[in-house]
């Protein structure tokens, strides 16, 4: 499935950086069986941003999914809006609010809650990716961690003197 894309009046940011940030993919390929991430929250509660799940059915204008939780959603094309800095739609993108399932950078779980989660943590760089990664897991059973040492954790230093000096 090929994203649909409308692009605001005068928008100096390229498409390719805009499909680049956008929380779907500029082309979805699917199939029955394939593993799957949610990558909204329902108004329902039946799923949120995070939701695993595999592919039942496809038709073009339905996914028909299996949660891993056991229960079946139906999901119908949704649309996603790219802002910008001062808040203000820039794109509005459309398309089935999937992933693949398989895998995932820690930049772009933000903000999911995930079901099974599998981490690597080797090679981390920045502040507080660490603690990113691993509060995406909905269920600490079902977090497995690979490749930890001390150095996987790293604080910001004036997070640090904070605490030190206040608590």
């Amino acid at each position: 499935f090929t994203t649909e894309v409308q692009i605001a009046t005068k928008v100096a940011t390229p498409i390719e950086t805009i499909l680049k940030y956008s929380p779907i993919a500029e082309v979805l390929t699917l199939k029955e069986g394939a593993l799957v991430m949610i990558r909204k929250n329902d108004v329902n509660d039946e799923y949120v941003n995070g939701s695993l799940g595999k592919i039942q059915k496809i038709s073009p204008d339905e996914l028909i999914i299996k949660l891993l939780s056991g229960n079946t959603v139906f999901l119908e094309k949704e649309e996603f809006q790219v802002l910008d800095g001062d808040g203000k739609a820039i794109a509005t993108l459309r398309n089935f609010p999937v992933s693949l399932g398989w895998a995932t950078t820690i930049h772009k779980s933000q903000g999911a809650s995930i079901d099974s989660l599998h981490v690597n943590l080797k090679g981390l760089w920045e502040y507080g990716q660490a603690y990113v990664a691993l509060s995406r897991a909905k269920d600490p059973q079902q977090l497995f961690i690979q490749d930890w040492t001390r150095g996987s954790i790293k604080a910001d230093p004036t997070v640090v003197k904070f605490y030190d000096n206040n608590f």
